[in-house]
């Protein structure tokens, strides 16, 4: 972090969750900030933040990303449609990444962090350990197709200009701040009497927590080896759902009773499902995600602790107390 001190960054999406994290990070290690966003009303968490400086800005607006990456030394990419039509999320995700690296080029911006998903790989038939050398499944997943064809534009013009970037891909982000695999999943975990899930619960979900992605994200900007590479950031040995769900409700002080959905009744509506299923729904991708889900699936970090030396801080238990800390002090809608 010392190579970025009192230097320019600039952050896109920087009013949602990963975003949001990242600048106060940055803010706090006496990095100046500029952070872009959309409408100034969602941008509360970083606003009157020391150091940083919130800029209206839009990926479909070049000349907004032009201004906002000059002087600054790296951009770092967090923005991106999570849901939404095809072409919305093309257009964000695939065209919006294309325009950012260009602005990034042209301002000549020392290297560009795109933070894409551990979705790019797909869903159907991956082995059991993933590395970043893995070969894509195919998927009719309008998010999977958007994010892979965003790390494949973003190379492309890479290669043409010359600008250096690195990817890193999260898996499920929870802490606080997080809505799906934090209040969501709390939610689910402590709800009724019982947890209801597919199966018995003993296949691997790939959780990670937010203060690991935004070091990883700091590492892939300033590590001399990460340029021109891609990372995954995840549960490494992966984490069971029954022990990310029943952690959950054994720290909110409730007994943890497991109700297994038995997956061959599940298979039955599949087809049903993915028939009437559009492609922003992940279940476009049925059966594959249900055998996915049920599956003990890691997403290998071998390679960022050898070329990074990174190294997660939080393990799963303390990570899962961190999330509830959170969840305690702050009101929910």
């Amino acid at each position: 972090m010392a190579e970025l001190s009192g230097q320019w960054v600039m952050v896109t999406g920087a009013s949602g969750f990963v975003g949001g994290a990242l600048v106060r990070h940055l803010a706090a290690a006496g990095v100046r900030v500029r952070a872009l966003v959309r409408d100034r009303a969602k941008a509360g968490y970083i606003a009157g933040v020391e150091g940083v400086e919130v800029v209206d800005g839009d990926l479909g607006n070049e000349l907004s990303l032009r201004k906002a990456a000059e002087d600054c030394a790296v951009v770092f990419h967090v923005a991106a449609a999570l849901g939404g039509s095809p072409e919305q999320q093309a257009r964000v995700n695939v065209e919006g990444t294309r325009a950012l690296a260009i602005a990034a080029a042209q301002m000549r911006v020392r290297r560009l962090v795109h933070v894409s998903s551990i979705a790019v790989y797909g869903f159907d038939g991956l082995p059991d350990v993933i590395d970043e050398d893995t070969r894509p499944s195919a998927s009719r997943y309008a998010y999977t197709l958007t994010k892979r064809a965003a790390e494949s534009v973003l190379r492309l013009v890479c290669s043409e200009t010359g600008l250096k970037c690195s990817i890193v891909r999260p898996g499920m982000i929870y802490g606080p701040r997080s809505h799906p695999w934090t209040v969501q999943m709390h939610d689910l975990a402590t709800r009724w009497p019982v947890i209801p899930f597919i199966g018995d619960g003993r296949g691997y979900l790939s959780p990670i927590h937010i203060d690991d992605v935004v070091s990883m994200c700091v590492l892939a900007a300033t590590h001399p080896q990460a340029v021109g590479q891609a990372f995954n950031a995840s549960a490494d040995p992966g984490v069971t759902w029954r022990d990310f769900l029943g952690g959950y409700a054994r720290l909110s002080g409730r007994p943890v009773r497991w109700l297994g959905v038995p997956k061959p009744l599940v298979g039955l509506m599949l087809p049903l499902a993915r028939r009437f299923s559009s492609p922003e729904s992940l279940l476009v991708d049925t059966p594959a995600v249900l055998d996915h889900f049920t599956r003990r699936v890691v997403y290998s970090t071998a390679k960022a602790r050898r070329v990074l030396g990174w190294q997660p801080r939080w393990g799963i238990e303390d990570g899962l107390a961190d999330a509830l800390a959170w969840l305690k002090s702050t009101p929910q809608p």
